[in-house]
């Protein structure tokens, strides 16, 4: 577990890199630098395969592909291919790379997989002793508190870094005759 936490780790931050910039760009009217971009992009593309491969090289040493397609609801399937496949296929050529909605969407479904994974492992795969006497198992689910605190500090950190670029000079000057989208 603590190898698909680091592996993954590394897809989501260059994802949220992708994402953040193309935010900023996009709110901002700043120049979109597509090159600096697609190069993170290639990052999480490589990233992300290493981290497929090791996941669908566990689930092979473990001989678990029969319990995944024996059991049509598991939501691993999407995961693999929703998080994993399509955005391994959207961020392959450098071609794909440089357009900005290829890259928009290849880099938030790797994110949102790795996430979904996040979700799975916390949600659907983790088994907790119950009440007294601690025998039978019983699924964890995040109290309501606790996805306020979770949606509240994305939240926080939104307003703040808005606040940041609205009286810091945390931008630099751009020309803004390149903005996002033009």
């Amino acid at each position: 577990m603590p190898v698909y936490f680091l592996l993954s780790s590394v897809v989501g931050g260059t994802s949220a890199v992708v994402q953040a910039e193309l935010w900023i760009a996009k709110a901002y009217k700043r120049p979109l630098q597509i090159a600096q971009l697609a190069a993170m992009g290639h990052m999480t593309f490589w990233s992300l395969l290493v981290f497929e491969i090791f996941r669908l090289g566990d689930l092979t040493y473990r001989g678990q592909w029969t319990n995944l397609l024996a059991h049509p609801n598991s939501l691993l399937l999407l995961e693999l291919i929703g998080g994993g496949l399509i955005p391994l296929v959207l961020l392959s050529s450098a071609k794909l790379r440089h357009n900005h909605v290829t890259l928009f969407l290849g880099t938030i479904l790797a994110m949102f997989g790795v996430v979904f994974n996040r979700i799975n492992v916390v949600v659907l795969g983790m088994t907790l002793k119950g009440p007294m006497p601690r025998i039978a198992p019983v699924r964890y689910t995040p109290t309501i508190f606790e996805w306020g605190v979770s949606f509240g500090l994305i939240a926080a950190t939104v307003f703040l870094f808005r606040l940041g670029v609205q009286y810091l000079p945390v931008l630099p000057k751009e020309d803004q005759a390149q903005s996002y989208g033009d």
